[in-house]
């Protein structure tokens, strides 16, 4: 509208920037660094220091029936739980930040097996959360139920062990990567009996996977190739969601490993940590989720196995009718066993009659330093190994070229694929003694799994928006807190980093935190009013102001002249319009008992003025209603 033209009034558009807490928001953009992550839930000294033996050492600890119904609590709860004061060796401590992780379908139970062949239900009472430490490279896993504990917890490049082992009160121990003693020069351990050709790995034709070699992100890392490009749209839209994996695996437990527990609950339990620590492993680094539908654990709960005698033995039995869940097919089985070796064949994982097996060897507990001399997490180790097998991936000496121990690529010395726990690898003899071995696959074993599981079409597909890590269909301040940690962890993640490359520029960096941060924020909204008169609307606005991007705004001029317009903003609207020579004041702008925040100035080309203004990544816009007026 024209400046000199005092008889049309001015106009306002209102724009409110709120700051509530809804995660759901598409449309801001707010980059500036928020404040650390607020945690739902508190737990202060959950785990009180009984002992300890030194930095190098371990921590002996408690936890009883009420640490685990706090627990309880914040996985319920869900969100950012800060654990205060976790004692380490040498009289340290951390401060923890945990998020829910949850593998059984909802109301999920497990299946026991008696002598006599009668089935019980179990329902699993294990909580899990995945864990970190705010502000320091690090990355962890914690699971408690009432009588068990375990995790482990990567900080600053050092191991610890959580481990509650076979004590039968409740102390648990925390343990430096130090307090591991070595196999012997032959590979022999205590526990596992020696070390090569521990893991029996079957590998059958390729079916058309690229080479055992250098691994690329090989075409489109987002989803189905289309590499596509959106907004931050409020519901998840092919535009701004990612493509993961999502299968089934059926949990056998034989009597072997039921004896490592007091009873079938501590079985079941444990499963559900197993799977649940290398489920998150597996969504941060190839995108793929495993599930626990209901009856998809069975433990062997009497003094033989079903199977025992069966001819062809295990595997045989199962894909026979003598195996009672014999009509409820399976695509991916894995039986936990307590010895012999472990094995495993490349997985047919889309034939529900020729089912991939493996068969992993567990201890029962996480490593404990009265437990074990190797220097293995071997549980998550053996079981990540064997499922990486049936994921089509062989070992890591295997590639070509081989991938070796310690080649830079992360805070370790070997990864979940690698023979580098054992000092005597079959394929390298005069190797030394590999003292780390980190919870991750290699990236090239990542792009390989990837590689698999894009041409296993059977494999049931979610869709998962940009930014959430968890997947549990909001942004909220548990994804920011996961990609903190995502950038201290010092190694590739390939899923990790599709989810969280907001603006899909290849890189994870602070500009996808800034627009990961906005995320958290709703969305702005414009809403145009009239002053008082009868002239036409010469105010309008062409797009939602949208933090980070361009706003735009149109003033016609009735006259259809190239005249001069303007466009003002204000904290606050004026109770009752005050006539000026240019119009109506609508808003408190400087000499009307406020402040101006900004002023825009266009000319009008054919009756018609744009006004374009970006809106700026400033906290200071967050909770602010912005008025505006046109003249």
């Amino acid at each position: 509208m024209s400046m000199t033209q005092s008889r049309i009034p001015f106009l306002t558009a209102i724009l409110t920037l709120t700051a509530a807490a809804s995660a759901q928001s598409p449309n801001t953009a707010l980059a500036s660094e928020p404040a650390a992550p607020v945690p739902a839930r508190r737990i202060v000294e959950p785990f009180p220091r009984l002992a300890d033996t030194g930095a190098e050492g371990f921590v002996t600890a408690w936890f009883d029936e009420h640490t685990w119904a706090a627990f309880d609590a914040a996985h319920g709860a869900g969100g950012i739980t800060e654990v205060r004061d976790l004692p380490l060796p040498g009289g340290a401590s951390a401060t923890l930040l945990l998020r829910p992780v949850e593998v059984w379908e909802a109301g999920g139970t497990a299946i026991a097996i008696g002598e006599d062949g009668e089935t019980t239900r179990v329902v699993p009472s294990v909580r899990m959360f995945s864990a970190f430490v705010p502000g320091r490279p690090s990355r962890g896993f914690l699971a408690i139920s009432p009588t068990m504990l375990n995790g482990y917890l990567n900080l600053e490049g050092v191991n610890y062990f959580l481990s509650s082992g076979a004590d039968p009160g409740h102390g648990f121990t925390i343990s430096h990567q130090e307090v591991f003693g070595e196999p012997d020069v032959h590979g022999h351990s205590e526990e596992h009996g020696g070390a090569q050709g521990w893991c029996h790995y079957q590998p059958l034709p390729s079916n058309g996977l690229h080479p055992i070699g250098p691994g690329t992100r090989g075409g489109s890392a987002y989803g189905n190739g289309t590499g596509a490009v959106g907004g931050f749209g409020g519901s998840a839209s092919a535009a701004n969601t990612v493509q993961e994996w999502e299968t089934s695996i059926f949990i056998e437990v034989d009597r072997r490993a039921r004896g490592k527990f007091q009873s079938a609950q501590e079985a079941v339990d444990y499963v559900t940590l197993l799977v649940g620590a290398a489920t998150t492993i597996y969504e941060r680094d190839i995108g793929m989720r495993l599930l626990l539908p209901s009856g998809y654990v069975r433990v062997s709960n009497g003094i033989s196995d079903p199977w025992e005698g069966y001819p062809g033995g295990y595997q045989k039995w199962f894909e026979s009718p003598a195996n009672p869940l014999y009509p409820v097919q399976r695509g991916l089985v894995n039986r936990l066993t307590r010895f012999g070796r472990g094995s495993a064949e490349n997985g047919l994982l889309c034939d529900q009659n020729d089912p991939a097996f493996a068969s992993s060897e567990i201890k029962g507990f996480f490593p404990s330093p009265t437990q074990h001399t190797s220097k293995n997490n071997w549980d998550l180790y053996a079981f990540g190994m064997e499922n990486g097998h049936a994921f089509s991936s062989p070992h890591t000496q295997n590639y070509l070229p081989p991938i070796p121990c310690d080649d830079g690529s992360g805070p370790d010395q070997g990864t979940l694929m690698s023979y580098c726990a054992f000092p005597t690898p079959i394929w390298q003899p005069k190797q030394a003694v590999v003292e780390k071995i980190g919870m991750r696959y290699h990236e090239r074993v990542q792009t390989r799994m990837r590689d698999f599981f894009r041409r296993k079409r059977c494999i049931p597909l979610r869709a998962v928006r940009l930014g959430d890590f968890d997947d549990n269909g909001i942004l909220d301040m548990a994804d920011l807190a996961e990609f903190d940690a995502f950038l201290l962890q010092g190694f590739r993640s390939q899923a990790a980093e599709e989810i969280l490359d907001i603006n899909r520029d290849g890189v994870v960096d602070g500009v996808d935190r800034g627009l990961l941060s906005a995320m958290l924020i709703p969305g702005s909204t414009s809403t145009v009013h009239n002053g008082s008169g009868t002239n036409c609307l010469c105010l309008g606005v062409v797009n939602q102001p949208v933090m980070g991007s361009t706003f735009q705004a149109v003033v016609g001029v009735p006259s259809g002249g190239d005249e001069l317009t303007a466009i003002f903003g204000a904290r606050h609207a004026l109770a009752s319009p005050i006539p000026t020579r240019f119009g109506e004041a609508l808003i408190r702008i400087a000499g009307f008992g406020g402040g101006t925040l900004f002023t825009r100035f266009a000319r009008a080309r054919g009756g018609i003025a744009t006004h374009t203004m970006k809106i700026p990544y400033s906290p200071s816009f967050a909770g602010v209603s912005v008025e505006m007026q046109a003249f």
